[in-house]
């Protein structure tokens, strides 16, 4: 049996929040998706530090090769325009 040396040290649902940025709610969202690990210890919800650094990690997309200012005209929203023009009519002169 392993004694409390051994025992991770679980995160609460605010303290899984914390290590991710975000709200409590979201965390919260994951864990009712199953998209999140987690442990069930009675009625409460904790989280394996190592589990969800694995499932951080399985989870990672690795970033596009062209540069950050970029975005390809297929992910680009309608009507977004990289390059501002003055207006053709009016504006200053």
């Amino acid at each position: 049996m392993p004694g409390p040396d051994e025992l991770p040290q679980l995160l609460t649902m605010d303290g899984l929040a914390e290590r991710l940025g975000v709200r409590h709610r979201h965390g919260r969202r994951l864990v009712d998706e199953r998209r999140a690990p987690f442990l069930e210890v009675g009625r409460l919800v904790r989280f394996d530090p190592t589990e969800v650094a694995e499932w951080l990690r399985s989870t990672h997309v690795p970033a596009a090769h062209a540069s950050a200012t970029e975005i390809s005209p297929s992910r680009a929203p309608s009507g977004w325009d990289p390059v501002p023009r003055a207006k053709e009519q009016g504006g200053d002169r």
